[in-house]
């Protein structure tokens, strides 16, 4: 694979004179042997149709893809107000595009643009899409899953496009077809001697307590923890309300972890009221945190990506990354293209949304990353680096000693929040854990059954309800002291750990000598035969009780009750029920098991 570049400034407008430098060396490969990609920086949109015009008319048949954007990336240099072109000549890859003209049904798109570009040697796919429509913008999230998955995990990168001018945000893509402002450019790669790489590079990092999203309609956030948002970034950023901001919230923007990765969710507006608009849809009861990056965790992440590429020893490498590592990295933005040192050739955009997708784990549309995707033909052995290389990674980033003190805040910050966590988990867990038996206390016993109840109503499931108590304790204690009395009790909790077999069932000290499990789902055999095991457990254990009229061993009675819950079943008429039966098994002799359900209510 060889590459050519070309790039010329606003007022150049891509003239023909530039073009033909490159005319003859593609003339001597077959059109699908070509990928033309055309990267449009600069706020006159009105000369695309130009571009593209004299692409066709010299490059005939050529395949070409692109997108506007506020900056694009040539051979390990950032450029903006520039017109970047592409021209990827492979000697045994077939090129193919698809321009795709309709994003309201992102679902649609991804598999139509599946379809089109489908080939038994695809190798990788580079895609662009729309990021606004109506000046709202998109979550592409859902085309890129539609894409990946019917693609069977080939490769995919990329990312939206878009572009700022004069106040307005404008966002387009292309192909040699023709040009949309609502739709999708893709090129696949085909061919059996292809080799490709993907990576991506995030370097936003969680900080901070665990917050939930407590009331949202489709993608705006009224509150989160039951306060506005706005709220919360006054209160942990030292901000005025009235002072926060879309730029603000996305230096600072709250994450989410998704599919085993910390990612970054960016907003669009701040209402009056305090909620903010989120470009991709978050759920209620999801967890946020805030996020941090600075140019230390970014410089260090730039230096993983390198090492891998350069393993992978490429032919080119295209470049995808959000205009907000410039806001990290200030003015040694070329800092940020030391990922591209030591490479043969590379190009790209900086865009508002990166696709990810190796089939490694679920496709990844995020904000505020790097994606990349090396591609190489036949077959090189991989290169470990060399010390040569890492000094050259040292020179792009320059004095990497400017970040040191950076590096080290972040690390104090995050151990300090590890510590806190720990901490504040086994406060969490003292609070909710009875310092008798090991087993939860009252509180948390509360917590669950409630938690039950609403889980199985909305299921339309059973769960069942389980409480028993020790037989004639008190005369146990009289007789025995209470320094035996506390360990019959912890013999008991152990018991009822050793007769839950189940993720879905607890055992809870209820109070006194008096215990309760929740056993989640369940039906009425099972509520009788786990009560049942508990009640001749116990008996079998053999706790001397020379002073119970029941038997000379320490015995229990127990209440199960089977419960179908409906919208208005109270935790607290559970109990009751559930006592009751207690009450009916020691009435009727103790050292037994009553068993009964509930009638549905709500």
């Amino acid at each position: 694979m060889q590459s050519i570049t070309i790039r010329c400034g606003i007022d150049e407008r891509l003239d023909c004179s530039l073009l033909e430098s490159a005319r003859e060396e593609v003339a001597a490969y077959p059109p699908e042997r070509v990928l033309i990609q055309v990267y449009y920086c600069v706020p006159d949109t009105g000369a695309i149709e130009t571009v593209l015009g004299r692409l066709s008319g010299m490059f005939p048949g050529c395949p070409v893809i692109g997108a506007n954007a506020n900056g694009g990336i040539l051979n390990g240099q950032s450029f903006d107000g520039a017109i970047i072109v592409n021209f990827s000549l492979f000697e045994s890859t077939a090129v193919k595009t698809v321009l795709i003209t309709q994003n309201k049904d992102m679902g649609k798109a991804g598999l139509e643009t599946a379809a089109a570009l489908a080939d038994p040697s695809l190798r990788a796919v580079i895609a662009f899409g729309c990021g606004i429509r109506d000046q709202v913008y998109l979550d592409n999230g859902l085309y890129l899953k539609s894409l990946s998955g019917a693609l069977n995990g080939v490769p995919v990168s990329g990312g939206l496009a878009g572009a700022e001018s004069g106040g307005r945000f404008s966002s387009f893509v292309f192909s040699e077809r023709g040009l949309t402002q609502s739709g999708f450019a893709a090129a696949a790669l085909s061919g059996p001697e292809l080799r490709v790489f993907g990576d991506f590079d995030i370097d936003w990092i969680p900080v901070g307590k665990r917050m939930t999203i407590t009331g949202m309609r489709g993608r705006r956030v009224f509150s989160i923890d039951d306060r506005p948002v706005t709220d919360l970034y006054r209160q942990y950023l030292g901000i005025a309300s009235n002072l926060v901001s879309v730029d603000l919230i996305n230096r600072f923007p709250l994450m989410r972890n998704r599919h085993g990765v910390d990612l970054t969710d960016l907003v669009s507006v701040v209402h009056e009221d305090g909620s903010v608009d989120f470009i991709q849809k978050l759920n209620i009861g999801e967890q946020v945190r805030f996020g941090i990056c600075d140019a230390g965790l970014q410089e260090d992440g730039v230096r993983r990506v390198n090492r891998s590429l350069r393993a992978f020893r490429p032919d080119g490498v295209f470049y995808f990354a959000c205009p907000s590592r410039r806001m990290v990295f200030g003015e040694t933005i070329d800092a940020d293209m030391a990922t591209l040192i030591d490479m043969p050739a590379s190009c790209g955009i900086y865009t508002f949304g990166e696709f990810h997708a190796d089939g490694s784990g679920e496709p990844l549309f995020f904000h505020q990353a790097m994606s990349v995707l090396a591609v190489a033909e036949g077959t090189v052995a991989p290169d470990p680096g060399s010390p040569a290389s890492s000094a050259a990674i040292t020179a792009g980033i320059g004095d990497s000693d400017k970040y040191v003190q950076s590096k080290a805040l972040i690390h104090l910050t995050m151990s300090i929040t590890r510590e806190l966590e720990e901490t504040n988990r086994r406060l969490t867990e003292m609070a909710h854990t009875d310092g008798l038996t090991g087993l939860g206390n009252r509180r948390k016993f509360d917590d669950n059954l409630d938690r039950a109840i609403k889980t199985h109503a909305r299921s339309g499931t059973s769960f069942a309800l389980i409480m028993l108590d020790v037989d004639h304790f008190k005369l146990f204690n009289d007789l025995y002291g209470h320094v035996d009395g506390d360990d019959c009790l912890r013999s008991l909790g152990h018991v009822l750990r050793e007769a839950l077999h189940r993720a879905g069932d607890f055992a809870f000290r209820y109070g006194g000598e008096e215990f309760a499990c929740i056993l989640s789902p369940a039906s009425a055999s099972d509520a009788a035969v786990v009560a049942e095991r508990i009640r001749s457990r116990v008996e079998t254990v053999g706790i001397p009780h020379r002073g119970s009229p029941t038997r000379e061993v320490v015995t229990i009675s127990i209440g199960a009750l089977l419960v179908d819950a409906g919208k208005g079943t109270l935790p607290s008429r559970v109990v009751e029920e559930c006592d009751a039966l207690l009450y009916e098994a020691k009435k009727a002799g103790r050292n037994r098991v009553v068993c009964r359900g509930t009638k549905r209510t709500g």
